[in-house]
C-alpha cells in the first residue's frame, strides 16, 4: 500500500505514518505541529492564509490566531528555520505563510519483481494456483478494506477533544461551598486530563470564569475549546447537590446534561460519575489505571473536604496561599495517613514555594521530595507527584538523569501534563540545550496555552538561547494576554539590557516596580542597567568609574541591602558581573552554591556571566553544578 513522502532538505516527512525525519533521525513535533506542517508542505509554494490553515488544521474546534503562531514557532524551531530569512516557511504579512522550499513527493511502494514464463508441464498447476492466488487476493484486499475501515473509525476515535471545566457555583455565599466547588472542579479536571486524546484546560486557566451568565460561544473561543462543562453545587448539612451541563461550544449543544446529589462522604462517586459521562459523551479515551490507586470509600469526607480547602488556596499561587494549602492538605492527612492526593499536594506546594523563592532551597525542596515519595508509595499512578521530583531533581539535587526519569513517568501517566512538559524544558536549559528546550515549553504551551507561567517560561527560554528579539515578543504576548504579570516585564528588562537598550529597560523597570513594589528583583535590574549605562561610556578595566556620584551611591546601597539574601545571591552575582567586580561576584557565586539556588542550572547560558567565563573559578563552579 502506498504512502505519501515528502522531501526537503534534510527531512522527510511521512504524512501516513506521521514521522518527520531529519537525516533519517525522528524529530519531535506535537500532534498539531505535525497536521500543519502537512498542510503546509501540501500546498507548497501556494499562499495559505490563516484563516484557512486554522480550518484545516482545527476542523472541529475554534481557536484564535495564536494557536496558529504557536503551531508555526513549533515548526520553526524542529526545522531550525530563520523567520527573518527563511528556509521553510515564509511569513506573509498581513495574509498568513507559505511554505517555500522545494519539495520532492514519492511513495513508498513495493518495487515489482520479473518473474519467469512458467514451462508447459506446469502450466495446470500454475493455473490453479493462480485462481487460489486471484481468491486469496481478493480475501486480502476484503480484510486489509474492512481493516483500514476500523482504522480510520479508531483514528476518529482518537483524535484530540478539547475541554474546559469551569469553576462549579456555589448556590450559597457559604465559604465551605466556594471550597467545595473549586475542590471539586479541580478533581474532574485532574481526572479527565489523563485521557490520551482529550486536552483539558487548567484550572488557572478557568478561574476567571464564574458566574450563571457564561456564554458558552465566547468562553470557547477565548480557550480554545471545543466543549464546556459547568455546573452549580449546594451544600445541604452532610448532603451536596449538584448540576451538570456539557455544551458544544460552536453550536450550543447541550451534550449532556445531570441533576443530582449524594452525602459528602460519596464526593468521590460524584465526581468519577461526571468523569464517565463526559469521556463517553465525547468518546474520550479512559486511561489506563493499575490496581494500586485508592480507593474512594476509604477517604475520610472530612479529610476530602481539607483537601479541597487545600487545592483552593494552592491555586492561588502566592506565598500565604501555598502555606495555607500545606496547612489544610496536613489536615487530611491527620484525618486520613493513606491519603496520597494530600500528600501530593504537600509536595506541589514545597516544590512551588521553592521554584518561586518563597523558601530558600535546603526548606523546601526536601520537603518536596519526602512529601512525593509518600505519595507514591500509596498511589503509584498519581502524576503530579513525579513533577515535583522531576523539579526537586533539577534545581535543587542536580541529578539530571533522575529528573528524565521522573519527566518520563509524568507523561506516561498523564500525557496532557503542561506542567510536566515545562519542567523537562528547566532540565533541557540546565543541559545547555536551548533548542529543545523551546521545544518542550512549546508543548507545554499548546496543551496551556493561557498560561502566564509557561508564556513567561518560553520568553525566558529565548532569552537563554540570546534570541532577544524573540524574547521581547514573547514578553509583549504574555502582557497582551497577562497585563499584570510582572515576571514578563522583568524578562523583557533583562532581554532590552543585553541589547543595550537601557532607557527601555528603565521603561520595563518602572512596570514592574508599579506593578509589585516589594519585589526585590525590580532593584537588582536597576543596577544591572546602571551598569548598562555605564558599558556605553566606558569599557574594560573603567567600568563603574563614570557613574555619577549619586548614581554610584545608589547602586551601592541596593547590592550591599541584598548582599545578604541567599534566595537573591544569583542575581547580586549577575549585578556585580555587569559592573565587572568579578571578586564580589564569584562570592555571591560561592553564596548561592552553599544554598543550592535553583537559578544556578541556567549559569552555563545566562549571558550576564559572560565576563566571567574564561576565570577558571567559573570552570570549576560549573563542574560543582554538574554543567
Amino acid at each position: 500500500m502506498a504512502r505519501d513522502l515528502y522531501e526537503f532538505g534534510p527531512f522527510r516527512l511521512d504524512r501516513m505514518g506521521r514521522r518527520l525525519l531529519r537525516d533519517g533521525q525522528p524529530v519531535s513535533l506535537s500532534p498539531k505541529a505535525f497536521d500543519a506542517l502537512v498542510v503546509l508542505v501540501e500546498h507548497h509554494g501556494t499562499r495559505q492564509s490563516r484563516e484557512e490553515l486554522v480550518r484545516q488544521i482545527w476542523p472541529d474546534t475554534t481557536v484564535g490566531e495564536d494557536n496558529l503562531k504557536q503551531c508555526i514557532a513549533v515548526l520553526r524551531s524542529a526545522l531550525e528555520d530563520n523567520s527573518r530569512q527563511p528556509n521553510y516557511i515564509a511569513t506573509l504579512p498581513g495574509y498568513g505563510y507559505s511554505f517555500v522550499a522545494e519539495v520532492r513527493t514519492k511513495a513508498s511502494a513495493a518495487p515489482e519483481q520479473s518473474l519467469p514464463a512458467p514451462s508447459p508441464a506446469k502450466t495446470k498447476t500454475t493455473k490453479r494456483w493462480m485462481v487460489l492466488g486471484v481468491s486469496a487476493l481478493i480475501l486480502l484486499a476484503t480484510l486489509l478494506l474492512a481493516g483500514a475501515s476500523v482504522r480510520r473509525r479508531l483514528i476518529r476515535q482518537r483524535e484530540v477533544k478539547t475541554l474546559a471545566v469551569l469553576p462549579f457555583q456555589p448556590l450559597t455565599a457559604q465559604p465551605e461551598d466556594e471550597y467545595l466547588g473549586i475542590g471539586l472542579t479541580d478533581a474532574i479536571i485532574t481526572k479527565l486530563g489523563k485521557a490520551p486524546n482529550l486536552r483539558v484546560r487548567t484550572i488557572d486557566e478557568v478561574s476567571g470564569y464564574s458566574g450563571a451568565d457564561i456564554d458558552a460561544a465566547k468562553v470557547g473561543r477565548e480557550l480554545a475549546v471545543r466543549a464546556l462543562l459547568k455546573g452549580t453545587i449546594q451544600r445541604e448539612g452532610e448532603q451536596v447537590r449538584m448540576k451538570v451541563h456539557l455544551l458544544d461550544t460552536v453550536s450550543g449543544k447541550e451534550l449532556w446534561s445531570d441533576e443530582t446529589a449524594a452525602s459528602v462522604e460519596d464526593m468521590f462517586v460524584l465526581e468519577d460519575r461526571v468523569v464517565a459521562e463526559v469521556e463517553r459523551a465525547l468518546s474520550a479515551q479512559p486511561p489506563i489505571r493499575n490496581n494500586s490507586s485508592q480507593t474512594p470509600s476509604t477517604v475520610d469526607p472530612l479529610a476530602r473536604e481539607n483537601y479541597m480547602k487545600g487545592r483552593f488556596f494552592w491555586s492561588k499561587r502566592t506565598k500565604d496561599g501555598f502555606t495555607t494549602a500545606i496547612r489544610f492538605f496536613q489536615q487530611a492527612i491527620e484525618r486520613d495517613p493513606k491519603y496520597a492526593e494530600a500528600y501530593a499536594g504537600i509536595a506541589d506546594s514545597y516544590a512551588l514555594l521553592g521554584f518561586y523563592g518563597y523558601l530558600i532551597p535546603v526548606e523546601s525542596y526536601p520537603k518536596a521530595k519526602q512529601a512525593a515519595l509518600q505519595a507514591l508509595a500509596i498511589n503509584r499512578d498519581l502524576p503530579e507527584p513525579h513533577v515535583s521530583l522531576l523539579i526537586v531533581a533539577t534545581d535543587y539535587e542536580w541529578d539530571w538523569a533522575a529528573a528524565e526519569r521522573e519527566f518520563r513517568a509524568a507523561v506516561e501517566l498523564n500525557p496532557n501534563s503542561a506542567e510536566a512538559y515545562q519542567a523537562h524544558g528547566y532540565l533541557l536549559l540546565a543541559l545547555g540545550r536551548p533548542d529543545a528546550a523551546e521545544r518542550e515549553v512549546q508543548k507545554a504551551l499548546e496543551l496551556d496555552p493561557l498560561s502566564p507561567a509557561i508564556n513567561a517560561t518560553l520568553a525566558w527560554v529565548h532569552y537563554l538561547g540570546r534570541d532577544y528579539e524573540g524574547c521581547l515578543q514573547q514578553c509583549r504576548r504574555t502582557l497582551d494576554l497577562f497585563p499584570d504579570f510582572v515576571a514578563a516585564v522583568q524578562v523583557s528588562g533583562l532581554a532590552l539590557i543585553q541589547q543595550n537598550k537601557s532607557q527601555l529597560a528603565e521603561l520595563e523597570l518602572a512596570k514592574a516596580e508599579k506593578l509589585s513594589p516589594d519585589n526585590p528583583l525590580n532593584s537588582l535590574l536597576q543596577v544591572e542597567i546602571l551598569a548598562a549605562e555605564d558599558r556605553s561610556q566606558s569599557s574594560g578595566k573603567d567600568r563603574g568609574n563614570d557613574l555619577s556620584t549619586p548614581k554610584r551611591a545608589k547602586l551601592e546601597q541596593i547590592l550591599q541591602k541584598h548582599q545578604a539574601n541567599v534566595s537573591l545571591a544569583y542575581y547580586v552575582a549577575g549585578a556585580y558581573a555587569s559592573l565587572g567586580r568579578s571578586d564580589e561576584a564569584f562570592a555571591a557565586l560561592d553564596q548561592a552554591l552553599v544554598a543550592r539556588s535553583n537559578w544556578l542550572i541556567y549559569l552555563r547560558l545566562d549571558p550576564r556571566f559572560d565576563s566571567l567565563r574564561q576565570d577558571p573559578r567559573f570552570v570549576e563552579l560549573l563542574k560543582k553544578v554538574g554543567i
